[in-house]
């Protein structure tokens, strides 16, 4: 059902053809970025559309997204990167300042921003998306996210 709502937040409607031809793009982006799969993405948003768009593209190509709060301070996302071993970070506009206080510090994290109109020294993802026919990763090369069980027994959470 590609009309039926996806999701509604505040005046945004998006469909779930829309949702699964931007999570496409926004995974082929992903790639395109030189993310594989199994790689940390870590995403300092705040709640909204775009950003579960964004996740939903990180996992259709592979790559574990790395949700950071935007509430914490700027040292507990530099601390939550670094952790996590993320190649990427993704943020809103708004919050540009903030990651550029501590991007200097981790020299292979790259930081890419999700607005039209990127600040000085940021690279935008708008126009990265490539085309839609993204094809994801072979099941055998995405990570699993869930421990395995030993024969005969199975993991509950």
């Amino acid at each position: 059902h590609p009309d039926a709502t996806f999701a509604v937040c505040n005046n945004s409607h998006v469909t779930y053809g829309q949702a699964w031809r931007s999570s496409n793009r926004m995974a082929r982006a992903l790639a395109d970025s030189g993310l594989r799969p199994g790689d940390r993405l870590a995403i300092v948003m705040r709640n909204g559309i775009e950003t579960a768009l964004l996740i939903l593209g990180a996992f259709k190509a592979g790559v574990l997204p790395v949700a950071i709060n935007p509430r914490l301070k700027p040292q507990e996302w530099q601390r939550l990167c670094l952790d996590a071993g993320a190649r990427l970070l993704i943020t809103g506009g708004q919050l540009t300042d903030e990651v550029d206080s501590f991007r200097s510090q981790i020299p292979d994290l790259r930081c890419i921003v999700a607005c039209s109109r990127p600040p000085s020294g940021w690279s935008s993802l708008e126009g990265k998306e490539g085309p839609s026919g993204f094809a994801p990763p072979a099941p055998s090369t995405v990570p699993s996210l869930l421990p395995s069980s030993p024969p005969g027994r199975v993991t509950t959470f």
